[in-house]
């Protein structure tokens, strides 16, 4: 379903921006017919309404650090899935298609960055702590 969401943002976002005279290099007709139209808001109230890993995520950051922490995390998933969305849109998916050492290079990355990651909490001197029962925090 994923790549049917990615394809549908990205074709009616072109179609849209197309649409409104500010031109695309990939599409070069008007207005956004109906069938694809539904198909973007179906895709979209499916992702709405359906609970995932980001809404775990939430909840457990919210119950264990709070409202703040909840809120943060809230909005970097939100920047996260609006630069995933314009990435669609201006065809960075048509660019990996064109130039596949591009997409190795974006995946390559995206591995070193999680081991980088992974390497630093293995490293790191901060223990969880599990909060006791009755304890004052």
């Amino acid at each position: 379903m994923c790549a049917a969401v990615q394809y549908a943002c990205g074709y009616c976002t072109l179609r849209f921006l197309t649409h409104f005279g500010r031109g695309s290099i990939w599409e070069t007709s008007g207005m956004v017919d109906g069938a694809t139209l539904t198909m973007f808001a179906a895709a979209c109230v499916a992702l709405t309404i359906s609970p995932g890993p980001d809404m775990l995520l939430i909840a457990s950051r919210s119950a264990t650090q709070g409202r703040a922490a909840g809120l943060l995390t809230l909005a970097g998933i939100q920047v996260g899935t609006y630069a995933h969305a314009l990435a669609a849109a201006f065809g960075l998916s048509h660019l990996f298609v064109a130039v596949p050492i591009a997409y190795d290079a974006v995946r390559i990355a995206g591995a070193a960055y999680l081991l980088f990651l992974s390497w630093q909490a293995f490293r790191s001197k901060v223990l969880l702590e599990v909060p006791r029962e009755g304890a004052a925090h």
